[in-house]
């Protein structure tokens, strides 16, 4: 794993990895990555690590393992499109040997190996901790989608554990605020040698390793507003008469009665799409599985090549309908060249980590559209626009770092 491993990197790949290695040199215990989603996160974290095993003094002779902590990934239709399973075959694509570690039966110690990347799900990390602790000071580890590992948690203590016991860290994310700011302040914490709390965590921000790019597609942002149905009306009546506590048949209300422009919409820019792109299509997302079904079957009755994400890679298929929550651990969706989406609760990352699936490193369009289709003068509507709000802190959280980080990294050096 000491070698130059997988392909060239990319400049904005190259400045992170050359930030990383200058805050190694001052003894930082670990590395805040903030990079969007699809731009290379995966490979950046990689040849870091590699490149530090190979030159880096502090590293020779004290380091003998290599973890990799990530969410396990999900069930998309008849296939598995686990994150595991693609990040496997990312290591395996760019020559780097790995293994799977899961918790052992009986008592036993689990089994690490030296000089491969180990692989861990965030789901084994309470199961395994002690294990991890034991090899913790001679490992390097990469937390991945550490936002996931923000709540309060046995997972997620198990998980500050390992960071604040192994010998480096890089954790990484393409969101790094989700709800409160004390969740990210921990993580920044674990990354320097002094104290971060809520006061002050823009100064550790200001040392996150910030890497944009800039692929030359413009994302084009619409929404299309449908009139409140008479129904929706009804329902909200009814929300309203229950002092609050129907907002789940509310929303499912809604939701429903917006149904139909949804595949509108998504039967619309399908079209458009493969006159220029003939394996094209749209990237419509749901708010569960069982509206995934739901959606599908009404397109299908409207004669349109709908399917599930196991048919993700079918050219024959124009729109692929997917629940919100399956936003990770697929590529196969860079052929598409929209994404049309209802209003759902939910937290910033499935939004940002659902966006980057269509616009990412592989991309060949040069402009993406976005609709959000919305039942205008609705409690959806109100969290639609609080939505709006939420993703542009974690914007201007990222910017702050970029425009900050040289500047912080040149003091520090002093």
């Amino acid at each position: 794993l000491s070698g130059k491993l997988g392909p060239q990197l990319r400049p904005h790949q190259t400045d992170a990895v050359n930030a990383m290695c200058a805050r190694d040199e001052r003894g930082v215990p670990g590395h805040f990555l903030v990079m969007e989603t699809g731009m290379g996160k995966t490979l950046t974290a990689l040849r870091f690590f590699s490149h530090q095993l190979a030159h880096f003094p502090a590293y020779v002779g004290r380091v003998d393992y290599f973890v990799w902590v990530t969410p396990p990934g999900k069930k998309l239709g008849n296939n598995e499109f686990t994150l595991i399973k693609s990040l496997g075959k990312q290591l395996r694509r760019w020559g780097a040997p790995y293994v799977t570690v899961s918790p052992p039966r009986g008592g036993a110690c689990a089994s690490f190996r030296r000089g491969v990347v180990n692989v861990v799900a965030h789901d084994h990390l309470r199961k395994m901790l002690s294990d991890l602790m034991r090899i913790g000071p001679r490992s390097v580890v990469v937390f991945d989608e550490v936002d996931e590992l923000y709540n309060a948690t046995k997972r997620t203590s198990a998980a500050l554990l390992l960071a604040s016991s192994c010998w480096r860290f890089v954790a990484m994310t393409a969101t790094p605020m989700t709800k409160t700011v004390d969740r990210l302040a921990t993580w920044l914490g674990l990354a320097q040698h002094y104290p971060v709390m809520n006061r002050n965590y823009l100064v550790a921000a200001g040392e996150m390793v910030a890497a944009q790019i800039t692929l030359g597609i413009q994302r084009v942002y619409k929404e299309r507003f449908i009139p409140q149905t008479d129904l929706a009306r009804r329902a909200f009546a009814s929300y309203l008469q229950s002092g609050g506590r129907a907002w789940g048949e509310l929303a499912r209300v809604v939701q429903s009665e917006t149904d139909g422009s949804l595949c509108d919409e998504a039967i619309i820019l399908a079209q458009k799409d493969r006159e220029s792109h003939s394996n094209g299509g749209v990237l419509l997302v749901a708010d569960s599985s069982e509206h995934v079904a739901r959606l599908i079957q009404v397109l299908v009755r409207r004669g349109v090549a709908a399917a599930a994400a196991d048919q993700m890679e079918d050219r024959n298929i124009s729109v692929v309908v997917v629940a919100k929550t399956n936003a990770r651990g697929y590529n196969g969706a860079i052929r598409l060249g929209a994404m049309v989406r209802g209003v759902y609760a939910g937290n910033g990352a499935q939004r940002h980590q659902m966006e980057g699936r269509i616009c990412r490193i592989g991309q060949r369009r040069n402009e993406l559209s976005y609709v959000t289709v919305i039942m205008e003068n609705t409690m959806l509507h109100l969290l639609f626009e609080r939505q709006q709000s939420a993703d542009a802190i974690n914007m201007s959280l990222q910017q702050f770092a970029k425009k900050y980080q040289a500047e912080v990294l040149a003091l520090s050096s002093k």
